[in-house]
């Protein structure tokens, strides 16, 4: 029931069946497409079967790629670890199993209201650390040989509530950061990373059952803790997609984030005398030239 990407059809040269997908959106928006922009006129595609392993052709993709796969994995080991440790926690199974879900919601609605504004590396990085932070200081308790089981489960709440935020945002993130020609390669392959992290859950929740006291209930959410803040620092790296120009290519990827010394993103940018209506040297530009390419090209 659903299109296919308009977007994928341009990059496969499919252009007819694109063409009709998006004249039928602008007549659901109220949009009037000129007539070059209705048919895709003037595409130029860049992209020549362009598959996901060429992602790992350039130094800093293979960064990107790591740092994603990464962030997929363990908000699949924490999301599902922390369920599967609710057994472990103190009180009534079924209420602190009720209020798992729970702040899963408010993760989720959280991430409606703020995906778009505070941007998606922001959110994953903080959503992680948040999941980081409450599951290591868990270790509080233990440490002071306080009876405050109450804190361990909301501290493993607050943990859930970060980890489910984080998977949610990944989703989203994934798939702005790899470029339309592999997308759903790209999306399909950090899958596939995210569910070794939920093969390694369930031992990691149940290390709780091979020993006593009250690090029997500690050391999981530290092992989660640990590895969710590793991930969180580790988004620091990517790129912002937020109200970007996305990639199309690999070679859009490479580029995608980059700054030039005047500080505007080289997302797509070709500049040919024909646009500029100037001879370019790519060895004499300057800041000047540059500033001045760039207004005419707005």
């Amino acid at each position: 029931l659903l299109n296919e990407s308009s977007r994928w059809l341009v990059s496969k040269n499919r252009l007819k069946e694109a063409s009709e997908i998006l004249q039928v959106a602008a007549k659901i928006n109220q949009v009037v497409l000129s007539d070059d922009v209705a048919n895709l006129k003037n595409i130029e595609l860049d992209a020549n079967d362009e598959k996901v392993w060429h992602m790992m052709t350039n130094c800093r993709l293979i960064i990107r790629c790591i740092v994603t796969f990464v962030n997929w994995l363990v908000a699949s080991l924490v999301f599902y670890g922390l369920n599967l440790n609710v057994g472990n926690l103190s009180g009534d199974l079924y209420l602190n199993f009720f209020l798992s879900g729970l702040v899963e919601v408010v993760s989720y609605v959280s991430c409606l209201i703020f995906l778009d504004k505070a941007g998606r590396k922001l959110l994953q990085c903080f959503f992680m650390l948040t999941a980081g932070v409450a599951c290591v200081s868990t270790l509080y308790p233990v440490l002071f040989n306080t009876d405050l089981s109450w804190l361990t489960i909301v501290l493993c709440l607050i943990g859930k509530f970060g980890a489910s935020a984080a998977f949610a945002v990944i989703y989203i993130y994934t798939v702005e950061l790899f470029p339309t020609v592999m997308r759903n390669s790209g999306l399909g392959t950090s899958s596939l990373v995210a569910n070794i992290g939920g093969v390694f859950a369930p031992y990691i929740a149940d290390i709780g059952q091979k020993i006593s006291g009250d690090m029997a209930v500690v050391l999981p959410l530290l092992i989660f803790g640990g590895a969710s803040i590793v991930a969180g620092l580790l988004a620091l790296l990517l790129p912002e997609t937020a109200n970007q120009k996305l990639p199309d290519t690999v070679e859009d990827a490479r580029n995608f984030g980059r700054k030039n010394i005047i500080g505007f993103e080289l997302h797509n940018m070709t500049l040919t005398p024909e646009k500029t209506n100037k001879s370019l040297d790519s060895t004499i530009l300057t800041k000047e030239t540059l500033h001045e390419i760039y207004s005419e090209i707005r």
